[in-house]
């Protein structure tokens, strides 16, 4: 006996349910997987942002306790508060009685420096302006207005 086509079909319509069924759950676990990317991407990026918050928190705290160091450093090596302290430790400013020097044999101090003259540097050159400069515009509208023709 043999069924027709149509019959066939028809017997195995749980076939047409099972792939229906299988695409849509295959489309489904696809949302699913690139949403769960999507949502971890945005997990560490948010978390990276935390993280760049909270160094900047620090970092101005940092900026602040450095600046108050600063102060206080300069505040404890003030030329004054130095004088004082040297003063209270028996120090004293050393009088020309006091002060010894010693000459060390072979020693060679440095020369002074001498900055050098510039390249167009020359001694002899004996600057001035050019003799079509050194007219004013008085004395060159008056002689234009006699008829002398400009140079």
């Amino acid at each position: 006996m043999t069924v027709p086509r149509r019959q066939a079909s028809k017997q195995a319509a749980w076939r047409l349910r099972v792939r229906l069924t299988s695409g849509t759950l295959m489309w489904l676990i696809a949302l699913l997987v690139i949403g769960g990317v999507y949502m971890a991407v945005n997990a560490k990026i948010a978390r990276a942002g935390r993280d760049l918050l909270s160094l900047q928190i620090s970092r101005t705290d940092l900026r602040r306790i450095n600046a108050e160091l600063t102060s206080k450093l300069a505040e404890l090596t003030a030329p004054d508060r130095m004088v004082e302290l040297a003063a209270g430790m028996g120090f004293h400013p050393a009088g020309n009685d006091e002060v010894e020097y010693v000459l060390v044999e072979g020693y060679q101090p440095k020369e002074p420096f001498i900055a050098p003259r510039p390249v167009s540097w020359e001694d002899d050159i004996v600057v001035s302006l050019s003799p079509a400069y050194s007219e004013t515009l008085g004395q060159w509208f008056a002689r234009f207005l006699a008829g002398e023709r400009p140079e």
